[in-house]
């Protein structure tokens, strides 16, 4: 412990520790879990925080379908009380007290300390911009303050993708964009046995049947950081052409259709690699066995030595010794991210996409990646040249 304000806990197996401390004043707490020395997997199953009465009332959310905050309480431990009250226009500019039949005794316009706000952004009180993780959004001219930083999202098949500053498409109504990078359509209904929630052509979620088929929607650390626990869209229309329980595809076929691919020198997938070739490059690594489905030890994104076996999310690493495909991992089990750039591939092109993109990494045509948002963007990318754009 440090000046009351830390606490490292060791040889704490799968067991539940209380701590008690002095009293602080905070409105935070952070828990932070390193690896072991043996690298093992280590996670924080629950968080549980108490204080005293003296240190003041509990307050809390609640928000609409859209994760707007539309009213703050108060709970004394005996009884709950509104302390705020929210209300937007489309685009999340504010409506205060005096506007319809809204009054401050209502508790319109009360200051509160509350940032989540609008559209499940962070609102700054200083600028009143919300925030994302890529991007600050002005609501009062519900536009973006800077363009879409990833240029591969501009298609000739959506218009309104060529405006690289609005917001949802200009359809604030049915769409929310909490990272910045694309429209949600916020979270899916409950449907019934046997179907599932869809989005439709004009991106509004809809129930669909999915005949016998099992489906199972998991998470993943390594892409909720940016994408999956805040896109909340998920595509499941591949699972019509699947059989319920596929076996994972295999190295050699994977290997295949990544040469196949790469085999028309004029196509858009061979115009990835302008360093070296990517076929020849692909064929040499393959002659030499360098092509392997096998664990490593690997340092990714600035971080410590890992084992790859430890990062499920990480489909692959290449390293001098070549490229290795994580055998933890989604692509090599068969399981690609619904929500990750792999998300509209079927397993086999999922894994062939993995593929080019280490062999990209071979070639130096894609630089080392200090951030997943980097590796998220170079996978993007061999979608958008290799498979059509087609991807969340």
């Amino acid at each position: 412990m440090d000046d009351g304000f830390w606490w490292s806990i060791t040889n704490n197996n799968k067991v539940w520790k209380q701590l008690t401390f002095a009293a602080v004043m905070t409105s935070k707490i952070r828990v932070v879990v390193n690896a072991g020395a043996d690298n093992a997997y280590s996670r924080v199953v629950e968080v549980e925080a108490w204080g005293s009465q003296t240190a003041g009332p509990i307050k809390y959310v609640l928000s609409d379908i859209q994760g707007s905050t539309r009213a703050v309480m108060s709970n004394n431990g005996s009884s709950s009380a509104i302390i705020a009250r929210h209300d937007y226009l489309p685009f999340g500019e504010e409506i205060g007290a005096g506007l319809g039949l809204r009054t401050t005794s209502q508790s319109y316009g009360a200051t509160d300390t509350n940032r989540q706000k609008y559209g499940l952004t962070e609102r700054d009180d200083a600028t009143g911009l919300d925030h994302t993780w890529w991007r600050k959004y002005e609501n009062l001219s519900g536009r973006w303050t800077s363009p879409d930083p990833y240029n591969g999202s501009a298609s000739i098949a959506d218009p309104q993708s060529f405006h690289r500053y609005n917001y949802t498409q200009n359809d604030p109504v049915n769409f929310v964009d909490p990272t910045g990078l694309e429209d949600d359509p916020g979270p899916p209904p409950d449907c019934g046995p046997g179907t599932v929630a869809e989005r439709d052509g004009q991106g509004h979620w809809q129930c669909v049947g999915v005949g016998s088929f099992t489906v199972n929607v998991y998470s993943d650390p390594f892409w909720d950081q940016f994408s999956a626990a805040y896109s909340r869209e998920i595509d499941l229309s591949w699972i019509f052409v699947l059989p319920q329980n596929p076996a994972p595809p295999s190295l050699p076929d994977a290997i295949k259709l990544a040469k196949q691919l790469l085999a028309d020198p004029k196509g858009p997938c061979a115009a990835l690699f302008k360093k070296r070739n990517g076929l020849s490059t692909l064929t040499e690594l393959e002659k030499k066995n360098k092509i392997k489905i096998a664990d490593t030890k690997v340092k990714l994104f600035g971080g410590p030595e890992r084992l790859l076996s430890s990062m499920p999310g990480v489909g692959g690493v290449t390293t001098s010794k070549g490229i290795f495909i994580n055998p933890a991992g989604r692509i090599a089990l068969g399981n690609p991210n619904p929500t990750g750039p792999f998300g509209k591939l079927t397993p086999l092109e999922a894994f062939a996409a993995a593929i080019i993109h280490e062999d990209a990494h071979k070639t130096g045509d894609f630089p080392y990646e200090a951030t997943p948002e980097d590796s998220y963007f170079h996978s993007a990318d061999v979608v958008d040249a290799c498979f059509g754009g087609r991807r969340p």
